[in-house]
């Protein structure tokens, strides 16, 4: 898994919905700004979150992700959540959102990629999106 998918995985699990508390983020169009201890300069994507995505609560973590969450706490705007990728690989995830934003640092350790510190910041900019922009 490189950076990329990771921070990717990481995003779209952001928009899980709690049994408890529905959804944590609005469908939409957001802008997403990364800047990892790899990169010289931020990167800015969009990405689209379908008013389905948000009904069933996301996607988790992409289907050829081979992470699975060992604590995944998304409540009271914060966030705090760590993936096991075997072999040794780990994510965590501290940060914070609002219906129509998020930032938080997303931080791997073992793993291929060693030790890899990332901010990541979303903030939706439009109320519909296509199937392209997923």
């Amino acid at each position: 898994m490189n950076l990329t998918q990771i921070i990717a995985a990481s995003a779209v699990t952001l928009l899980s919905t709690s049994a408890a508390s529905g959804p944590t983020i609005t469908a939409g169009l957001y802008k997403v700004t990364t800047k990892s201890s790899l990169q010289k300069s931020p990167i800015t994507e969009e990405s689209c979150v379908s008013p389905a995505k948000a009904a069933k609560g996301g996607i988790g973590l992409d289907e050829g992700a081979s992470c699975r969450w060992i604590r995944s706490v998304r409540a009271g705007g914060k966030l705090d959540m760590i993936a096991d990728c075997g072999r040794g690989a780990k994510i965590a995830i501290k940060g914070s959102y609002t219906p129509t934003s998020y930032d938080y640092v997303l931080t791997t350790a073992g793993g291929p990629l060693g030790a890899v510190t990332a901010q990541v910041r979303g903030q939706r900019v439009g109320a519909t999106c296509t199937a392209d922009d997923d």
